[in-house]
């Protein structure tokens, strides 16, 4: 037996051994020099040599002189940074699916500092959730805090379907079962998790008979309720697909589309935290009667980002265009203060003649809150006319129509993308992942081939460039129906999304996929 053969062996009889619930192995330490790979979780983490054909593995080791690694019977020597973090490469391309161990050493004159991991290579990605075993997944969110990875969504595994929470490690096996945090005797569709304070606060909606009910609730970590279920739609209410939340760093805030009982279509906005509802729920905005606003279509993306001054909610709604004497769908924006007041309402610019706009999105890296919007012009004369990626930073102080907001083209490229997402990265600025139908003009691709893509995105100092994407290769998703979430656990990405690989022309099969995408 080789010596990789035998690595691979130890590694899956060590995850057979924790069942698939434990962190497995976790770093080791002398005690001479502190040693930890800065991309696991919980002692692990996963590839996928398709994305990644060479691996660059990051460590930290203080007061080492030295440092080396071992992945299947491979052994180089890390290098030292400028910034004293240790990086070394491994290429992938020939190691077989499985689960490998990754062994370091660290050396000084005062003694010697050992870690390891585990390593799991699949080309296909991590199939989190079964269809054939809990039926229709939705809603999954991944996220963080004090060094521990929690995964949130809604799946059918318990009667009536709920939302769950569960801690995994950084190759998305699970270390507890999973934890129903929606209430027991609601039936619930989606839910929409923000984490602040160390505590879950949410936004669900109720399945009652045809209808759909929004509550909003808050846990601690560990399942505990802080702010029992509150309903907030009114008498005559009937819920819309599409429902936010996010943190502002004293509350959570969150948005939700609504028909009213005169058949009125509306966004509301709620803050609350564990002392109850601060404020709201109120109406923000509605479909108008082409005053110049219209109507909303019955499928939209809209999000919610917040910090202390104000939360920002992204969507599209018709705008009667005078010149063309016609609705036009237009990307907008409610900038909203503490108290519910609206503070700013505007269309996103950008520099299209003769618009068409799909898309409004609205996320918070660091300290900024930045909107990420598609259109495509009827100016363009390409069979399949671009739909471009602009992005806008929203500014700090307000009044500030939304026509003076800076704007930038991140990404112009054929067919049509959507469904954008940022999140914060230890390396770039943020890194972009979005839907993408390019891949159809490639030779043999498939006519309903959509591509998942990520690649990084400079700050908006730095111009909001886009770098090279890396696509993921064995995605299947419907258009629209993604539900991409990410996290970044040092300078790698771990992303899930809806996958429908196993979908049939009957049947649709809505399951979360993960993959690790490392920069």
């Amino acid at each position: 037996m080789t010596k990789t053969r035998l690595y691979l062996v130890l590694g899956v009889l060590l995850a057979c051994r924790h069942g698939g619930t434990s962190p497995g192995p976790q770093p080791v330490d002398s005690g001479a020099v502190e040693l930890s790979f800065t991309q696991a979780q919980a002692g692990a983490f996963r590839a996928n040599p398709q994305i990644n054909p060479v691996l660059p593995l990051r460590l930290t080791a203080d007061r080492a002189e030295t440092l080396e690694v071992r992945l299947g019977d491979e052994t180089r020597f890390a290098r030292r940074l400028d910034d004293g973090t240790w990086i070394v490469e491994f290429k992938t391309d020939a190691l077989i699916d499985g689960v490998y161990t990754v062994e370091a050493v660290a050396r000084s004159e005062a003694g010697t500092g050992r870690a390891q991991v585990r390593l799991a290579i699949d080309r296909n990605g991590f199939q989190y959730t079964d269809w054939a075993q809990v039926g229709t997944a939705d809603s999954p969110q991944l996220h963080r805090h004090e060094n521990h990875l929690y995964m949130t969504w809604t799946d059918r595994r318990d009667q009536p379907r709920g939302g769950y929470l569960q801690t995994i490690d950084g190759s998305g096996q699970g270390i507890s079962e999973p934890l129903q945090i929606t209430p027991l005797e609601h039936e619930v569709a989606r839910m929409e998790v923000a984490l602040g304070d160390g505590k879950i606060g949410m936004i669900y909606q109720q399945l009652e008979g045809d209808n759909r009910r929004h509550w909003v609730r808050i846990l601690d970590l560990q399942g505990h309720v802080v702010l029992e279920s509150r309903l907030v739609d009114f008498d005559g209410d009937t819920g819309r697909f599409q429902h936010g939340i996010a943190y502002d760093g004293e509350a959570w805030v969150g948005a939700w589309r609504v028909m009213d009982g005169d058949g009125s279509e509306r966004i509301r906005w709620v803050r609350f935290s564990d002392q109850g509802i601060l404020a709201g729920p109120i109406d923000v905005t509605s479909a108008g009667a082409n005053d110049p606003h219209g109507s909303f279509l019955p499928y939209i993306q809209m999000r919610i980002a917040a910090r202390q001054q104000h939360s920002v909610v992204s969507f599209n709604r018709g705008y009667w265009e005078q010149n063309l004497a016609m609705m036009i769908n237009r990307n907008q924006v409610l900038v909203i203060d503490p108290s519910g007041e609206v503070v700013e309402e505007g269309i996103l610019p950008h520099d299209l003649l003769m618009p068409f706009e799909f898309e409004s999105h609205v996320h918070s890296v660091g300290e900024e809150i930045i909107t990420l919007s598609t259109a495509s012009s009827l100016a363009d004369e390409a069979l399949h006319e671009p739909h471009r990626i602009f992005a806008s930073r929203v500014p700090e102080a307000f009044p500030a129509p939304t026509d003076d907001w800076d704007y930038t083209l991140v990404l112009d490229a054929p067919r049509t993308r959507g469904e954008m997402i940022l999140t914060p990265h230890a390396k770039e600025w943020a890194v972009m992942m979005w839907t993408d139908e390019r891949g159809r003009d490639q030779p043999g691709s498939p006519e309903d081939k959509i591509q998942v893509l990520t690649a990084p995105l400079s700050s908006p100092e730095r111009g909001f460039r886009l770098g090279t994407h890396r696509a993921i290769p064995h995605a299947q998703v419907f258009s629209g129906m993604a539900k991409l979430s990410a996290q970044s656990l040092g300078s790698a990405v771990l992303v899930v999304w809806i996958d429908e690989r196993n979908a049939s022309s009957q049947q649709s099969r809505p399951e979360v996929f993960m993959e690790m995408v490392w920069f």
